[in-house]
């Protein structure tokens, strides 16, 4: 992906993020953290070798920044795949990715629309 491309779908996610967060997450009672940061692409080759992952998200614990960090695979070019994997991490981002899939990630991704 020339740099220009990655911009412009970067400068999307950010878009994104706001959007979903002004017309689903505060909606439904929750908020994403305005320090949120989107990057499409992986911080690791590890995470490439997980071909089925998607996304990730990690806690502020582990970002040097102390800002949630979501990764989106940049093998995804559908924008509503995009955009469900996007959601799922923002719930992760909202929790502080502390419960993995468990009830207050269930509780988070079921009000915004999750199955």
């Amino acid at each position: 992906m020339n740099h220009h491309h990655h911009k412009i779908r970067e400068s999307w996610l950010v878009a994104a993020v706001h959007d979903l967060n002004l017309q689903v997450f505060i909606p439904a009672g929750y908020e994403v953290p305005d320090d949120v940061a989107v990057t499409c692409g992986w911080p690791s080759r590890g995470a490439i070798a997980k071909r089925k992952t998607l996304g990730e998200c990690w806690p502020r614990s582990r970002s040097a920044k102390n800002i949630n960090e979501i990764f989106l695979s940049p093998t995804m070019d559908d924008a509503v795949d995009v955009l469900a994997v996007l959601v799922h991490e923002l719930v992760h981002a909202i929790d502080d990715c502390k419960h993995g899939h468990k009830a207050p990630f269930r509780t988070i991704a079921v009000a915004v629309g999750f199955e």
